[in-house]
């Protein structure tokens, strides 16, 4: 997807450069910059005058990769997300770059998708399959566009130690689930009603949470910190930092309050399951119920989960938390001889699920749609995971 050195421009290596950087961290500099590509400062500034007209160009060269991806990809979808997997793997900072337009820039999604509509013949192309569609089909192409896009993402963080599971999930996505049997439409209405989370089991959140939806609203996940939070929610800057010396600390207690809530529900819930594909259906209504039911939670959840996107943690680093997970699924119904890779790879499926469901929900939230609508695009992208691409050929 490179240019070669021959090639590039100076442009083209500073845009890079900028890449490379973001990869590292959010807050890299013009110096930084110049440094990587070899050059001075006052060199830099004869192509780009300050970082946001680097951006700017970081913005166009990320649109015309993913063009050059869908347009010069296999036949299928499956080609096209591999090689988006394959070009957010070979520099972090793209995927940085996407994690950080969706979760800051609300309605980015619409826009870059209408951009590759106006741009990708493939992609016009399937607007207008979906558009002479039964509403059945129509159904089918959108859950597996927003499928893919979702799982492209988590396939394409780059993480040595996960690749092996990240290049299941994408057989995975290509094929489903043919191994196991598919609920039957009665009981997967079973379990949405088995689900339902009564208001009054979710507690507030406290002063904190309000303090961080707050912010947010005010400064976006990326400008939302340690002093803005402790002056939103009233409390002395000593004091919040008694408690949280730095904002990872924060999110750290954050994740695992929410972990444990989560848990919990799945405890609660998941042993109703008489199938693994029943207990997938059960996480994926226990997440968007939990979230419906507490939508202050969504914009702290959206925070949480930024971050840990710029900081990934393989499946496998969870320790006990992952015990206590797998103990409640029948995870040995997929193919395997029951092995530790085996339990991480079931793992991840059960991750994939739930990121999933709570993506309905956060995408369905920004656009107000309703409970019934949501439920409705939450049983689609099931079906989709059981049955794979050949769902819509």
């Amino acid at each position: 997807m490179k240019d070669t050195p021959h090639t590039q421009t100076r442009r083209d290596q500073i845009i890079e450069a900028a890449f490379h950087l973001l990869g590292q961290k959010k807050d890299w500099s013009l110096s930084e910059a110049a440094e990587r590509v070899g050059v001075s400062k006052t060199a830099l500034y004869r192509h780009f005058s300050n970082r946001a007209g680097i951006e700017a160009a970081m913005e166009i060269h990320f649109r015309k990769a993913l063009v050059r991806i869908v347009e010069g990809a296999g036949p299928d979808a499956d080609s096209i997300r591999r090689e988006a997997v394959a070009l957010f793997r070979s520099e972090n900072g793209y995927i940085a770059y996407l994690v950080n337009k969706v979760f800051n820039s609300p309605g980015y999604e619409y826009e870059l998708f209408s951009f590759m509509q106006r741009h990708s013949p493939r992609t016009a192309s399937l607007v207008h399959r979906m558009k002479s569609a039964s509403p059945e089909n129509r159904e089918k192409i959108a859950n597996l566009l927003f499928k893919s896009c979702v799982s492209v993402i988590l396939a394409g963080i780059n993480l040595d130690s996960m690749q092996g599971i990240q290049n299941e999930l994408l057989d995975r996505i290509r094929d489903g689930f043919p191994f196991l049997a598919e609920p039957s439409t009665k009981r997967l209405a079973e379990i949405e009603q088995e689900t339902v989370i009564d208001e009054g089991y979710i507690q507030e959140g406290g002063k904190i949470y309000t303090a961080i939806v707050s912010c947010i609203q005010k400064w976006g996940i990326h400008g939302t910190t340690i002093e803005r939070i402790a002056e939103e929610s009233g409390t002395a800057k000593s004091s919040l930092y008694f408690y949280h010396p730095t904002k990872e600390s924060m999110l750290q207690e954050l994740a695992e309050t929410e972990r444990e809530n989560i848990l919990a529900l799945f405890e609660r819930h998941v042993g109703s399951g008489r199938s693994f594909a029943e207990q997938l259906y059960i996480v994926m209504n226990v997440q968007k119920n939990y979230l419906l039911a507490k939508p202050d939670l969504i914009p702290v959840f959206n925070w949480i989960r930024y971050h840990q996107e710029e900081r990934p943690q393989p499946v496998q680093d969870h320790g006990n938390v992952l015990d206590r997970i797998m103990r409640l699924f029948n995870w040995h119904e997929l193919p395997g001889t029951g092995t530790d890779d085996d339990r991480f790879k079931a793992a991840a499926i059960i991750k994939w699920a739930s990121i999933l469901a709570t993506s309905v929900v956060v995408n369905h939230r920004r656009a107000e749609i309703n409970r019934d609508e949501i439920g409705t695009q939450l049983r689609g992208l099931f079906y989709s995971m059981l049955r794979g691409d050949k769902e819509i050929e």
